[in-house]
């Protein structure tokens, strides 16, 4: 897996290198924002996001307790937040309940391969499912450019949903999954949010839905 990534940028490094005279320069720069891209989607596959992790400065041990939990041998080759960190003003006596309400940076791992990567999130779905101590955390591969695009624009769709939903006083909820799928929930008798699975998402023109939300 490492040596097919390898042998896709230099590809696209050779092309570049080639095509370096002044009457290529703009394909040059086309080829060089290629490789920079190609590099970046192969990164963000052999990664994973975490989220929910409190900030004390523990991000390995929590990273490598979890591992254990999840008896994943595989150690990452990093560990580090994404993005940030909110500036938190603390007083009074109730500082460390402001400092754990702040928001929570992403924990980005990153392993030396995607298969790791998603071996990782794998085990923890299906762990996740029978500990309880899971539940607070919520863990999903790394995006590529593409990919985080669609996430944007799928998200805009559930928000809208949701929004829509709410001015109509249904019971429903819509959610963004992990794998950019979105998921119709209804309330039952019971009072829980069961899902609709045989609910599809509505089409959307310039001016809204074309298809029912129901």
């Amino acid at each position: 897996e490492n040596n097919s990534r390898h042998e896709k940028i230099n590809t696209l490094s050779n092309t570049a290198s080639t095509s370096s005279s002044p009457d290529m320069k703009p394909l040059f720069a086309d080829v060089v924002k290629s490789v920079k891209t190609a590099f970046s989607d192969e990164k963000a596959k052999c990664e994973v996001m975490i989220s929910s992790v409190e900030e004390r400065g523990n991000d390995e041990i929590v990273v490598s307790d979890l591992c254990k939990k999840l008896n994943f041998p595989t150690k990452p080759i990093d560990v580090r937040r994404v993005g940030k960190k909110s500036q938190v003003h603390i007083t009074g006596q109730d500082n460390q309940a402001e400092k754990s309400n702040a928001r929570r940076r992403l924990l980005k791992v990153s392993f030396s391969s995607a298969f790791d990567a998603r071996a990782l999130c794998s085990r923890f779905q299906d762990a996740k499912e029978s500990d309880e101590g899971l539940s607070k955390l919520h863990i999903r591969m790394g995006r590529t450019k593409e990919e985080h695009m669609l996430y944007k624009k799928k998200k805009e769709i559930a928000n809208k949903l949701n929004e829509n939903a709410k001015s109509a006083k249904s019971q429903v909820s819509y959610s963004l999954r992990g794998n950019l799928a979105i998921w119709k929930f209804q309330m039952n008798d019971r009072g829980k949010w069961v899902r609709d699975e045989k609910w599809t998402v509505p089409e959307i023109s310039g001016n809204g839905f074309n298809t029912p939300m129901a």
